[in-house]
């Protein structure tokens, strides 16, 4: 049974804005959204995640929003935990955002990889360096080559979480697409924005510049 709706689609594509014109007219009365967003759900990065503004925030349901401090840990399988308990006491749910593993974990129930925190601990404090997380990436690309090109740029939380899991579970386990488990068929009917790349460039460019004037690089 299908619980809801995904507004899904890339960074500046226009998805809490739609949220947004969805409130005004009066579709959400009673509807929780869920931030579907691993860097919404910390106090602090409200630059950085680029959260709904308060006035947005005031008129709609949102949760998941500021929800942890920043040394708590934001996994897959803390997500889903919460999308149950949000689940339990609505009827529908719309889920906005985000971040992508999360988005299959809620629309395809995605089985959570098996934690591995002491693993996770030692990637981490060797990803702080340049040459250590260019090695951890080689490391990557041996181990999981479909979850590494997935990977844009030097992103040590990614490079790092994917290793979690391909080295936890011996290659058994990916968080690339359709690395991952799944049970049963879709539980959210998504929602995809698409827009000329031209235009998506210009609304990113514009957001960045937004984010540096908001004390960004301060936060």
């Amino acid at each position: 049974m299908e619980r809801g709706v995904a507004v899904v689609g890339p960074t500046g594509s226009g998805k809490t804005a739609l949220v947004a014109s969805l409130a005004r007219h009066g579709l959400l009365r009673g509807v929780p959204v869920v931030s579907v967003d691993a860097f919404a759900v910390y106090r602090g990065l409200e630059v950085t995640a680029w959260v709904p503004s308060p006035a947005e925030r005031a008129a709609i349901d949102y949760r998941l929003i500021g929800v942890l401090d920043v040394r708590a840990e934001a996994s897959l399988g803390w997500f889903m935990q919460q999308l149950d308990a949000v689940e339990r006491s609505a009827r529908l749910v719309v889920l906005v955002g985000g971040t992508s593993l999360w988005v299959r974990g809620a629309v395809n129930a995605v089985a959570p990889p098996p934690p591995a925190p002491g693993l996770r601990s030692w990637l981490e404090l060797r990803s702080q360096s340049r040459a250590n997380l260019r090695a951890l990436r080689q490391l990557l690309a041996a181990t999981d080559p479909r979850a590494e090109a997935t990977i844009d740029g030097p992103n040590a939380r990614r490079i790092v979480r994917a290793l979690e899991v391909s080295l936890a579970t011996g290659g058994e386990r990916s968080v690339a697409e359709g690395g991952l488990a799944t049970e049963g068929p879709a539980r959210y009917r998504q929602v995809g924005l698409r827009l000329d790349p031209r235009e998506l460039r210009r609304r990113i460019v514009e957001r960045v510049a937004a984010q540096l004037d908001a004390g960004w690089l301060d936060a």
